[in-house]
């Protein structure tokens, strides 16, 4: 999981002196003994015998003091002191559930500025037990986003604090908390769009927002150095371990051009607004701060859109296996101003019809999602597979079966991938590259000596290791997300592979020089007659289809050179029924 990742800087620093990790085998050593996630995907090669941590380096900072804690206890309590024995997990849970206490202090704080006692109290509530903010405090505290709600919190209240009374201290907080909250998940950065825009609402406040900033230009040059020193942290960090001062470390891509906005927001995948639908009135809560505090509604609302369309342009834009889109919470603290101002409108309006109905709405949507919640956490609900189908089998259900389970997205990353089941599946596409009347080049060989079937076939040897690519885009396989793809190829070894490398059936998948999904099945070469067809049979399950140039392929490759013979190679497209 993404925790051993964000919290590995610590042992590393702390416990064995050595952040770059020159040494793997403590590294080793702690991930066979904990096993904290299926693989060490956190990690990738760095400089001069170096590893990088993928994850940023924020987190870290952040649980380093109650680490410190655990460590002096783990050597008290005789626990080993090796950074994640018993009492290292605790602290971090520890430290986890004292940061969002003080993000739900600053945040009472921030909605005061604004609201009521009674519109502050019932806004908190909603937030924080009718939205995913619950999820992340109550099951994924050692992931960023409920200490980033923290941060993001501390953001918008010293922004509130220093227009009104413009305070070296609060600028100092500023660039604090927006850096550490940058360091901890790079796209927080977005949050200086709130204290830049605050308090503009026209161009004459944008000029008198100029001249205040000059006035207490002072507070803008100490909220830079506040913020870049910040910043250094990561920014020396890669600078030793990878050799560059900016360095991506992440897999996967934003696709800025093309966000994922219909799905991010209402796929029965992880729609945030099907998940949270609270925010549908925190959303709608914004024409009343056009209305009422027009001074602080183009900060929230660009904040609230730039965010969304940086968020929701990443490839993975459903943020792995989650409850609702986690990536999200963050945002929450601005998204509570919209959500007040809607509870506050619902308040003093006269109709009754309305309030009962707006209570009996939000009440709803409350439970719904401590319901939901609950599903997620004892296995009914999926957290990265879930269709529309599933959806509504499981909707207000409290167990499940096999036969629900078959209507969930197939797992896209199985070590075997072969179709067992073909119940649930319709053939909707076959397709065939045959060997027909080719002429041999530089890159591919043809020949006609005894063919499967046809006229043709084509040879790898030495020279020409690899058969022609049937390639395709997505779209003209099937118009749905979810398929299988099965390929046959037919081969005929003309000589003994013994001691070399088999052949190899090749799946890909993704846009063009880049690729999301690689697979390679290696063929069986023992028990073979040679000069004798067979038939090697491999099956494919595609990553979710993300772009509309996304293209898979499939070929043969025979990196070992000795001859082989293929033919008819053929490819099967399945889509799910439901």
């Amino acid at each position: 999981m993404g925790f051993f990742g964000y919290y590995t800087y610590i042992p590393a620093t702390l416990i064995y002196d050595d952040p770059g990790i020159r040494n793997k085998a403590w590294l080793d050593t702690l991930y066979n003994k904990y096993k904290p996630s299926d693989t060490q995907y956190q990690f990738t090669k760095g400089e001069n015998g170096k590893t990088v941590i993928r994850y940023p380096v924020g987190m870290a900072v952040q649980w380093a003091p109650f680490v410190f804690a655990g460590h002096l206890l783990a050597e008290s309590f005789g626990y080993p002191a090796d950074g994640l024995s018993p009492p290292y997990s605790w602290s971090v849970l520890i430290g986890g559930l004292i940061y969002a206490f003080i993000g739900l202090w600053f945040l009472r704080k921030v909605l005061l500025h604004f609201f009521s006692e009674n519109v502050t109290m019932i806004t908190m509530v909603l937030i924080t037990m009718g939205t995913n903010y619950w999820a992340q405090v109550a099951s994924d505290t050692v992931m960023p986003h409920s200490n980033l709600f923290t941060l993001t919190t501390i953001v918008l209240w010293c922004t509130i604090k220093w227009h009104e009374s413009p305070k070296l201290k609060y600028a100092i907080g500023l660039g604090l908390s927006l850096g550490l909250a940058t360091i901890s998940r790079p796209t927080e950065i977005i949050w200086i769009l709130v204290p830049l825009l605050w308090n503009v609402k026209d161009f004459p406040t944008l000029v008198s927002k100029i001249k205040l900033a000059w006035t207490h230009k002072l507070h803008f040059i100490v909220f830079s150095l506040a913020l870049v020193s910040m910043l250094m942290l990561q920014l020396s960090y890669w600078k030793y371990t990878s050799g560059s001062w900016v360095y991506y470390s992440y897999e996967g891509y934003f696709s800025l051009s093309s966000p994922f906005f219909i799905d991010a927001f209402f796929s029965y995948k992880k729609g945030w607004l099907l998940y949270t639908p609270l925010m549908i009135f925190a959303i709608a809560g914004f024409v009343i701060i056009f209305q009422r505090r027009r001074e602080v509604f183009y900060s929230i609302l660009f904040f609230f859109c730039f965010n969304c369309w940086v968020i929701m342009s990443w490839e993975c834009w459903w943020y792995a296996a989650c409850f609702s889109n986690r990536a999200l919470v963050e945002m929450y603290p601005a998204m509570a101003v919209g959500l007040g101002y809607m509870v506050t409108f619902l308040i003093d309006n006269r109709k009754m019809l309305l309030k009962t109905i707006s209570i009996v709405v939000l009440s709803t949507l409350l439970i719904l999602n401590l319901f939901q919640h609950w599903q997620y956490n004892h296995g009914l609900l999926d957290g990265e597979r879930i269709t529309k189908a599933f959806y509504w089998r499981m909707f207000l259900n409290t167990r499940i079966t096999d036969e629900d389970k078959a209507l969930l997205e197939p797992e896209h990353w199985l070590a075997d991938e072969t179709i067992t089941d073909f119940s649930n599946l319709n053939k909707v596409l076959t397709s065939k590259v045959e060997f027909e009347n080719q002429t041999s080049t530089h890159e591919y060989k043809f020949d006609t000596i005894a063919p499967h079937s046809g006229n043709g076939i084509q040879v790898l040897d030495s020279s020409h290791q690899f058969s022609l690519v049937y390639k395709e885009l997505y779209d003209n396989l099937t118009s749905k997300d979810l398929i299988r793809i099965r390929t046959k190829v037919w081969m005929r070894f003309d000589s003994s592979f013994s001691g070399k490398e088999p052949p190899m059936l090749i799946f890909d998948f993704g846009l063009e020089g880049r690729t999301r999904k690689y697979k390679q099945y290696h063929v069986d070469t023992l028990n073979k007659t040679i000069g004798q067809w067979f038939q090697f049979t491999a099956d494919y399950i595609p990553p979710l289809h993300l772009h509309r140039d996304d293209c898979f392929a499939t070929y043969v490759w025979n990196p070992s050179g000795v001859p082989i013979s293929i033919d008819d190679l053929e490819i099967e497209v399945y889509e799910q029924k439901h």
